[in-house]
């Protein structure tokens, strides 16, 4: 069930990427419908979003297909997955300029 869910989320955020984001951004200049800058506003999370949903997914499918028994646990992949995204936004931010 839960890999489930986390394969529908996955699957929105690469909708959303794929069907919004990518096609108003433009492949050329002069055919984009909105101004890029405006888009990467829009969408600034979802590339960050998608890569930690795939990360995570992949690493808890490969939990749940290994022999399964009663000691494992999958907390630690969660865990593992937040303090690595934390500390990425801790890096990003420290790179934007105050206003």
């Amino acid at each position: 069930m839960l890999t489930q869910t986390l394969s529908a989320k996955f699957r929105s955020y690469l909708l959303n990427e794929q069907k919004y984001m990518k096609p108003l951004r433009g492949y050329d200049s002069s055919k984009t419908l909105i101004d890029s800058n405006l888009v990467d506003e829009i969408f600034y999370t979802i590339p960050e979003i998608l890569q930690h949903h795939e990360n995570f997914l992949t690493a808890l499918q490969d939990r749940l297909s290994s022999d399964w028994d009663s000691s494992q646990v999958i907390g630690n992949l969660f865990i593992e997955a937040v303090s690595i995204s934390n500390r990425n936004s801790a890096l990003s931010l420290s790179s934007v300029a105050p206003i």
